[in-house]
Parts: structure tokens; sequence; C-alpha cells
């Protein structure tokens, strides 16, 4: 049985070296500065999770929370400047009228403080964010106020079909998930934890008819939205998204006795992740309505 849980650059960071925010925020959230020594020709695993990190916020509502990212329009999208694309998991965004965001803003003593921004939802009863039609994944339009600071992950970094059809993620690849299990913060800040994972199957095809894909790691309520960064069997590419987590799987046993009935849920540690080819498609739809 499958349980989803309710909640589950164009930017003032563009003015500050990007190692410099990278450190700033991997020192926040883990109490450590980054090395910035790669492998000629490779990418830093590190910089991909400050990237991540950076990328990633909670989303709150009325009956609960959530795990959301913040994804870079194309170059060719005509959008105004600091717009982004809030993605997160559609239950997250259903039946409520207005979220909070929990973002991050530059102090004065030069680190970073907490910043909750109202997300509205509606106007009237037209919603101003749009679902894929057959999986948990949402999309909208989002204006990041002045001061706040951000670093959206880029469009270009999202999995595709060829992705996973050429061997290029693998069953058993590593993955890293920033997420609010629980409704935790790693700091005041409101930074996600990390969590450390490996893809347990792989999405098969057709990939328009599978939508989704397991996940091993401990889920909780909260990490209903989060990316999922997945290591690619190059290591010399940069890890994609290649999914965004919307549920897990659980057992269920039923026990009866004479005066007492009692349903007892056994997680099993399995994450259920809605491949990276489903936010392409709604991502797409938001920046090409037809």
């Amino acid at each position: 049985m499958v349980v989803f849980w309710p909640f589950g650059g164009r930017n003032s960071w563009a003015n500050m070296p990007a190692m410099s925010l990278i450190r700033l925020l991997l020192a926040l959230g883990f109490g450590f500065v980054l090395s910035t020594r790669c492998t000629a020709g490779q990418p830093c695993a590190s910089e991909s999770l400050a990237e991540l990190l950076a990328a990633t916020c909670k989303v709150s509502g009325k009956d609960g929370s959530g795990t959301c990212f913040l994804l870079a329009p194309p170059a060719e999208t005509a959008w105004p400047a600091h717009t982004v694309v809030v993605v997160t998991a559609a239950h997250a965004l259903e039946n409520v009228n207005n979220v909070t965001l929990v973002m991050r803003q530059t102090n004065s003593a030069g680190g970073c403080s907490r910043r909750e921004i109202t997300l509205t939802l509606r106007s009237g009863e037209r919603p101003l964010w749009i679902k894929h039609p057959d999986a948990d994944v949402a999309a909208m339009k989002f204006e990041v106020p002045p001061g706040i600071d951000y670093q959206p992950w880029p469009y270009a970094r999202i999995a595709t079909t060829t992705d996973f059809s050429s061997g290029r993620i693998t069953l058993g690849a590593e993955a890293e998930v920033f997420c609010y299990p629980a409704q935790l913060e790693a700091c005041e800040e409101g930074l996600p934890i990390l969590r450390h994972a490996w893809v347990a199957t792989l999405p098969q095809p057709p990939l328009d008819k599978n939508r989704t894909f397991i996940v091993d790691f401990n889920i909780f309520g909260g990490d209903s939205g989060a990316p999922v960064m997945v290591a690619m069997s190059d290591p010399k590419e940069s890890p994609p998204i290649a999914g965004i987590i919307v549920g897990m799987h659980r057992q269920t046993d039923k026990v009866s006795m004479p005066f007492e009935e009692r349903t007892v849920h056994h997680p099993l540690g399995l994450a259920i992740a809605v491949h990276s080819v489903a936010i392409r498609e709604v991502v797409d739809k938001l920046l090409r309505p037809e």
C-alpha cells in the first residue's frame, strides 16, 4: 500500500562569487567549508550538492509541509528577470489557497537569514499552478521578491528520456536528496536535510506510461516534492535531477481481537519518485502554454 503525505539568476547571489556562495551554504548547513579540489575535467560532487542545496526550499501549508525546488527557465524563455519555476508534488498544492516558501536572504553579518514568502496559488477559482495530467508533479511561475538570495537549478540538468534509455542512469546508482523529514530543518535559516539514497528500481519503458521508480531511503512526511539528484554512470558528467519524491511504500497489517481491531503501518524505507521526464513535461507546458 502506498501513502501520500499531504505536504508530503538573476538574483543577489549572482553578485557573489560562486564558490563563496557554496562555502556559505555548506558552512551553514553542515558546519564545514567546502574544499574546491576536483579531478581535472570532472565536476565537484560537493559543488553539485551545494547547487542542489541552494535550489531546495521548504513549502508549508495549513495542514503540514513539504519540499520544493526552484528551476531556472531556459535562456530562450522570455520571462521577466528574477522569475523561476517552483516544482513540487502536486498534492502539496491541492485544496489550499496559498503556501509559504521558506527562503533566505543575506544579512548584515555576511551570512544568511530566514525569509518566509507567501505564494498565492489561486486567482478566484482559477489555480495559478499546473499539474501533470497523470503524475503527482506541479509547476508554478514565481517572481522572486527583491532581497531574496536564490540559485535555481538549471533546466538543462533535468534528466531526459535518453539519460534513462542509454544507461547513463543505472540501477544501484547513488542519489542525494535534500528534504524536510517530519518538517525538520537543518538550522534556523531553514536549510534542508541531506539524505543519501540509491536507485532501487528504474522506470520501465515506455516512460510516458510508467511514471515512477523507487529510491532506497527512509521517507517521512515533509519529504514530498524533494528533488532526487542521481550520479551518472560517467563520473565526468554532472549529476542531474532524475526524479521528485511523491510518496512511500509501506506494509499494512490488520489485527483483529474480540474487543479491538487495529491497523498497523510499517514503512519499508522505500520512497516513490516520479521520474524527471514527467518533470520536464509539466515544466514545458508551463513555459509554452497552448
